[in-house]
């Protein structure tokens, strides 16, 4: 069983030296996370210019969230063997991957990118099947809908079981949460040389000043601070949250970072229904702070619980709390923000 100092990558590792009909899962692991590292993560910025990043950093990252998420008082980890965190393992290396290819399709691009070392790594038509359904479940409001929830599989003279949706749920809120001011460069920000239309994404990271998974309080807690300057900005409103845009259709930065925090909460919602067999995550608490001048504004120092809200059924949730949010705390809103900065 794993403890708070193990990663979900040490486990596997550890299982497959102590266990021969597993023996085979470790190697043929960092084969395929050499590969990738090798051929394909130096080039995704290079397709995917002033995009946050998706390369090596992320993934180690989000092996990390995924690792947090896996603590030993999550009920019923014992259920996880060495083919749950392989498979775990080789969705988180591979969700991004397509990038290089694609931005708006890069989940589906998986499934031709695994055929050209399919023989070498992959001991399964079953296994490189499952992986590829794993990667394809981390976007879209049915995503979780593709992998199957129960699936058997043999390795050697062994029969184990899977729960493939489980372990897609895991993966995509790991990517979901892990997102901080670690995948972007502050320099270049800070230089201005990020495109106008990147930026809004590159300033969201930026405000994430940490984000992680606690599932013995059953929570992830998110530390969000924004520059007093910075929060009253103004930039093109993505299309994801358009219905929150101004009539220049336009949107600042503070209710951009209310409006990803709402999606964050559905996304936890909508995984936390699979991933509930081994672990749970009820809540996200936000720290959100104003700063000036790298201080830290008292009255605008806040705590936030975002949790379920009604009832649901297995649809993605659509659980709003955007306009709730400035409704409740009117000082949050901008023209309350460029008011008191004016005095």
């Amino acid at each position: 069983m794993m403890d708070q100092h193990l990663s979900i990558e040490k486990e596997l590792e550890r299982i497959a030296t102590t266990d021969n009909s597993v023996k085979s899962l470790w190697g043929r692991y960092i084969a395929m996370k050499d590969y990738l590292a090798t051929q394909y993560y130096p080039w995704i910025q290079a397709n995917c210019p002033y995009f946050t990043d998706h390369g090596q950093l992320h993934i180690e990252s989000t092996i990390e969230t995924a690792s947090q998420m896996l603590l030993p008082s999550s009920k019923n980890l014992k259920k996880f063997h060495a083919l749950d965190f392989y498979l775990l393992l080789c969705a988180i290396i591979w969700h991004d991957a397509g990038n290089v290819y694609d931005r708006s399709s890069h989940a589906e691009q998986v499934s031709h990118m695994v055929q050209e070392i399919k023989k070498e790594i992959f001991f399964s038509p079953t296994m490189l099947r499952l992986i590829t359904e794993l990667v394809k479940a981390h976007k879209g409001e049915d995503g979780l809908e593709v992998p199957q929830r129960e699936q058997d599989c043999v390795i050697g003279a062994k029969t184990f079981t899977v729960f493939p949706r489980a372990l897609a749920a895991i993966l995509r809120f790991a990517d979901e949460i892990s997102e901080t001011r670690s995948r972007i460069s502050v320099a270049l920000l800070n230089e201005g040389k990020v495109p106008k239309e990147n930026k809004i994404y590159w300033e969201y990271a930026n405000c994430i000043a940490a984000s992680r998974a606690d599932p013995l309080r059953e929570r992830v807690v998110v530390t969000v601070e924004i520059e007093a300057d910075k929060a009253t900005e103004r930039y093109p409103c993505p299309e994801e949250c358009k219905q929150y845009s101004g009539r220049d259709r336009s949107i600042s930065l503070i209710e951009y970072a209310i409006s990803r925090l709402q999606k964050m909460n559905n996304e936890r919602a909508y995984c936390a229904r699979e991933f509930g067999m081994y672990t749970s995550i009820r809540k996200i608490e936000l720290r959100l702070t104003l700063t000036q001048c790298s201080e830290r504004v008292e009255e605008y120092t806040n705590e936030f619980v975002l949790h379920d809200s009604g009832l649901h059924d297995d649809t993605y949730p659509k659980i709003e709390f955007f306009a709730d949010f400035f409704n409740h705390n009117p000082h949050w809103n901008p023209k309350k923000i460029m008011e008191w900065s004016r005095k």
